[in-house]
């Protein structure tokens, strides 16, 4: 019985790192059905974790982990994966997940199942779920709420300071947020830190351009990258590019010519660029002999 679930376990742990989660699985559903299996919170959430992430069945995997968890209330890793159920989910409740996660990083270091690397998960996942971070620009607005997420993201920068990606989303939160003097200490050291800034304001200007209302805020983040010599000739592009296209929906075609040229200079492999340069000079053209 025990030993048998114990066996079956040390055998998952080397089949879901080789992904063999048909095998894994396999065992998984034996242990659940021996009598300690049926309690045993490991066997249950590590179950869970197949059914989620590689079945893509949320709700069953769920009920898996609600049971590892009244089971076991200190079980970090099946609190963990109960929240992520609730963010994989698009009926999925929010504050239900940042209610497990909170708990995890409630747990001291002794708790069962509670490592490190688990806490800094769960710290990681909850600015995750309130920054919307992975999703389209328009899916699930109403989980959205970028103050909670500045203090997640920054809470889990206590944990992990160097961690790239958690500085790059607190950068453009910030900076989305008008905080600008705050985003500015985020990178503040060499050239690593210059290179981080810089793909974090192209992620800001980005966004700012899907924002209508903030275009002023946006043309002058654009200019600023454009003549900055540190941002990559793909990035200006792209951006030319964009804001371009802006200036021609506003009918600004002076403007739109002079950022479609920086656009081709920056990648003259580009057709398109080459396309809405020419264009945008066909209407100057027909409007100076309309004059």
């Amino acid at each position: 019985t025990r030993n048998n679930t114990t066996r079956m376990l040390r055998k998952l742990k080397h089949q879901t790192g080789t992904n063999r989660f048909d095998e894994a699985r396999y065992h998984l559903n034996q242990s659940a059905h021996l009598k300690w299996g049926e309690r045993n919170p490991d066997a249950l959430s590590n179950l869970g974790h197949v059914l989620m992430f590689h079945d893509n069945k949320i709700h069953e995997a769920r009920k898996y982990f609600e049971i590892a968890v009244q089971n076991e209330p200190l079980h970090a890793s099946a609190h963990v994966n109960l929240g992520l159920s609730h963010m994989a989910d698009k009926h999925g409740d929010v504050s239900i997940a940042d209610e497990h996660f909170k708990t995890v990083l409630s747990f001291s270091p002794l708790s069962t199942g509670t490592s490190a690397e688990l806490t800094k998960n769960a710290a990681r996942l909850r600015a995750y779920l309130y920054d919307g971070y992975g999703l389209k620009p328009d899916e699930f607005p109403e989980r959205r709420d970028p103050i909670e997420a500045i203090k997640a993201y920054r809470y889990h920068l206590k944990l992990e300071p160097h961690d790239a990606n958690s500085r790059h989303r607190l950068y453009i939160l910030l900076r989305s947020q008008g905080r600008l003097e705050e985003a500015q200490e985020i990178f503040d050291g060499g050239d690593d830190d210059q290179n981080s800034r810089i793909r974090a304001e192209v992620a800001v200007a980005f966004t700012l351009l899907r924002s209508k209302d903030k275009f002023r805020e946006a043309e002058s983040l654009v200019w600023k990258l454009l003549k900055d010599e540190s941002t990559h000739e793909t990035h200006k592009a792209s951006l030319a590019d964009s804001i371009g296209t802006e200036y021609v929906s506003r009918e600004s075609y002076k403007d739109a010519a002079r950022a479609y040229e920086i656009a081709v200079k920056a990648d003259s492999t580009r057709a398109r660029l080459w396309n809405n340069l020419g264009h945008v000079q066909l209407h100057l053209r027909l409007i100076s002999e309309a004059e």
